[in-house]
């Protein structure tokens, strides 16, 4: 982290006893959260415990130890600070918490690595109806890697296993494959901002459009922070499309193609034979 720009520096191995350097470590509570650690200061969690709608990391720091999500805000109790949910799997919703929904309830979480580099974990859930039939198996890695005190680096690996038959995804805005609620006071209303890889600023220019990556940044108490989404190159239609507003909603959203282009020719349904995996 000393190194500036264009700076270099050599490294020689030799004899000698190994120099420990602070890595990340996971803490894991079963049935409660895994906390991972970066260099000794506490990162995030990822919280699996019974009676939630579905897994969440919170809370989640950024720079000089700011919070840079928010949990369950009043005007959306379902935004949990940074989660994965759909809005239609099976004619189920798997995305708000009203009357009838659907949940995400995990079976198992494994640390499998912790280290100078990063640490990792993998979380095995079931989406299951209201009813309580099983919908499908999701099996999500997230790895943190080990950076200097002013940014923090993560990979979402989300497998969805049609398991237990087709899967049926629909053509829907209420979803985020990946989902986060940033932190009141980054939301546009109180000085935020947000921005895409085609330079599109705020909702006119990026809600609806397509895009290799957003970042929303704003004021938190430790001066500003961003946190920025990047889809993978290998993701299904990428670059995908983003459900992102100025009242702190962040997601890439792949399936509610009508609902951004208002053209109900265009959708966003996806189907999965049972034993394939998206």
């Amino acid at each position: 982290p000393e190194l500036k720009a264009g700076q270099t520096k050599r490294y020689v191995i030799g004899e000698g006893e190994p120099t420990q350097v602070p890595g990340v470590t996971v803490g894991l509570k079963p049935g409660e959260q895994a906390d991972f650690v970066v260099a000794g200061t506490p990162f995030t969690s990822y919280v699996v415990k019974e009676g939630i709608a579905r897994p969440y990391c919170y809370p989640v720091y950024g720079p000089g130890g700011a919070e840079v999500t928010n949990l369950g805000p009043s005007d959306h109790v379902h935004h949990k600070s940074m989660y994965i949910a759909q809005g239609d799997v099976n004619g189920c919703d798997n995305w708000s918490e009203l009357e009838g929904h659907a949940s995400t309830i995990n079976r198992e979480v494994h640390v499998t690595a912790e280290g100078p580099v990063f640490g990792e974990i993998v979380s095995i859930s079931d989406w299951v109806s209201a009813k309580g039939q099983n919908i499908l198996q999701e099996i999500t890695a997230i790895r943190v890697y080990n950076t200097p005190d002013n940014r923090r680096i993560m990979d979402w690996d989300i497998t969805w296993f049609a398991a237990y038959g087709g899967v049926f995804f629909g053509d829907t805005k209420e979803a985020g494959t990946i989902a986060v609620r940033v932190a009141e006071s980054m939301e546009v209303r109180n000085g935020g901002t947000f921005r895409n890889s085609y330079g599109g600023i705020n909702d006119d220019e990026c809600w609806g459009k397509r895009a290799e990556w957003v970042d929303y940044y704003g004021p938190v108490t430790s001066g500003v922070a961003g946190i920025t989404l990047m889809d993978h190159p290998e993701n299904l239609r990428f670059p995908t499309y983003w459900h992102v507003r100025g009242y702190g909603l962040f997601t890439a959203n792949q399936w509610g193609i009508h609902d951004f282009t208002g053209d109900w020719s265009q959708r966003g349904d996806f189907a999965l034979e049972g034993g394939d995996a998206l």
